[in-house]
């Protein structure tokens, strides 16, 4: 079946309106934020991370914590995956978060303890700077 130009565009319009197209013509995204803190105050990050649109598309993104461990985003269009390792943890500790859960900013701290410091990781939804 052979199309022509007016019903590519035509099939092209109607999948971005099911996708929820914004009011400036394009996709609607969702962004995630990590960011972590020591016990003394210190700031590591933030790191931004926007999410796919497309089915099956990833986008990968990783924040080094003071020599000490790795926060790894893994992100698709249904949520995120993170990773947290390094050498002075026990385990590697795995997090999935939902879409859901992330434009609820339903998700909590995570606490981190190695043998030297205590950090936190926080994750949120938007990003701020």
């Amino acid at each position: 079946m052979r199309r022509t130009a007016r019903s590519v565009v035509a099939c092209v319009m109607a999948g971005a309106l099911a996708l929820g197209c914004t009011s400036a013509g394009g996709v609607a995204r969702d962004d995630v934020q990590v960011r972590v803190i020591d016990a003394q105050g210190n700031i590591t990050g933030p790191m931004c991370t926007e999410l796919p649109v497309l089915w099956g598309a990833q986008v990968e993104e990783e924040l080094a914590v003071a020599d000490v461990f790795v926060v790894r985003v893994v992100a698709t269009s249904r949520g995120v995956e993170l990773s947290i390792t390094g050498e002075g943890l026990s385990t590697e500790q795995l997090y999935e978060i939902s879409l859901d859960e992330l434009r609820d900013d339903g998700v909590d701290d995570i606490p981190i303890s190695t043998p030297a410091r205590a950090y936190t990781v926080t994750v949120q939804s938007g990003c701020s700077g």
